[in-house]
């Protein structure tokens, strides 16, 4: 399977954002950090601009 490089929906070019990155005192020094990212459309005319948005609302 292939990463999506652009959105499905406007076809604009996806950006990456951190939503957490923790650092605890268990972290092994030279190990990778846990880090959570999601890709997410900068196109604010993207017409899927608001859907994600509100199923985010719906789901918590």
């Amino acid at each position: 399977m292939d990463w999506p490089t652009n959105c499905p929906r406007c076809g604009t070019e996806l950006k990456s954002e951190v939503v957490d990155s923790r650092v605890t005192n268990d972290f092994d020094e030279g190990a990778p950090t846990p880090t959570l990212a999601v890709d997410v459309c900068p196109n604010p005319d993207c017409p899927g601009a608001n859907s994600d948005s509100a199923g985010e609302a719906q789901a918590t």
